[in-house]
This record gives structure tokens, C-alpha cells and sequence, in this order.
């Protein structure tokens, strides 16, 4: 059963989409910011990680930056998820190594889709 890391300063975005990815055969943790997720990720490995781009204190692509410079977790999948279309984000998040960029706008058809991509084109 793949195991995937949400995070997302939105509580209630976190724990539905836990919920769904759970319904649907994922082991879903949910982390509310990029510090959180940098120290869990130093001890526990995740099949994927979806992180929010527009977070409080430590944004998405800063997270991202932090893993891709840490060799423990430097191959590690990341998708970015967003709730703003922002082409410059999505081209940095590219060039660091993310698998995918998805809205939240497209609602958790979209995601669930991209999920299952990115794991089996991953894998």
C-alpha cells in the first residue's frame, strides 16, 4: 500500500483529502507546514509527497529546494498542489524535480488521477 505525505496549512483540505486517498487504497499522513514535513522526512520514507504551494512560513518550492538539497531525500517523489494557476511556480517546481503540478480547482478526480501517475510512472 503506497504511503503518501500531505501537507497543507489547510486543516480541512488535509484531512478530506487523507480521507479520500485512504478510501481508495493510500496510506495518507497529513503535516500542516514545511517544517514539519523536513523533520519527518529525515526519519520516515514516503511513496510520495504532496505539498501545497502557498503555506505560511516555509512555501511549497522552498520545501521542495530543502529536499532536493539533502541527499537522504533528494529522489524523493514531490507534487506540487495549488490552489492558484501560477505558471512561474510551476516551471521552478519542474526544474527542481517535481513529478506534477496540480490545482485544487480540478477537485479529487484530478488529483486521484495525478496520484496514480505519478506512482506508477515512478516507480
Amino acid at each position: 500500500m503506497p504511503v503518501v505525505l500531505l501537507v497543507d496549512d489547510d486543516e480541512l483540505t488535509s484531512k478530506a483529502m487523507s480521507r479520500l486517498l485512504q478510501r481508495v487504497g493510500y496510506t495518507a499522513v497529513c503535516m500542516s507546514s514545511g517544517k514539519e514535513a523536513l523533520h519527518v522526512l529525515k526519519d520516515l520514507r514516503f511513496d510520495l509527497v504532496i505539498l501545497d504551494w502557498m503555506m505560511p512560513e516555509m512555501d511549497g518550492l522552498q520545501v521542495l529546494r530543502r529536499l532536493r538539497d539533502d541527499p537522504t531525500t533528494r529522489d524523493l517523489r514531490v507534487m506540487m498542489y495549488s490552489a492558484a494557476a501560477d505558471a512561474d511556480m510551476e516551471q521552478e517546481a519542474t526544474r527542481l524535480g517535481a513529478v506534477d503540478c496540480v490545482l485544487k480547482s480540478g477537485g479529487f478526480p484530478a488529483l486521484y488521477e495525478r496520484v496514480e501517475f505519478c506512482l506508477d510512472a515512478c516507480a
